[in-house]
């Protein structure tokens, strides 16, 4: 899916229901929703995509991750390769 400043709060706010949806590493995500205030309703584009970007790195380093919502994740983290550093 190609996440995009129209739809990443959509987007956003499905992933974080499918997370707890698929018992998705909740104790991970909880933790680090504990850092991001007001991330549940955010509608900035550059937190949303810094917080999923945390999200995917503090994943563990196994096939087992690749399940819903996984691609998900992955669609909305990998634009922090778009973000310019002042942005």
């Amino acid at each position: 899916m190609n996440v995009t400043n129209e739809n990443v709060v959509d987007v956003h706010k499905r992933t974080m229901q499918s997370v707890y949806d698929n018992n998705y590493y909740v104790n991970i995500f909880d933790t680090l929703k504990g850092y991001y205030s007001g991330i549940e309703n955010s509608t900035n584009f550059r937190q949303i995509v810094e917080f999923w970007d945390d999200f995917w790195c503090q994943l563990p380093d196994t096939t087992e991750i690749r399940r819903v919502p996984f691609f998900d994740i992955c669609d909305i983290a990998e634009n922090i390769f778009e973000l310019e550093p002042n942005q």
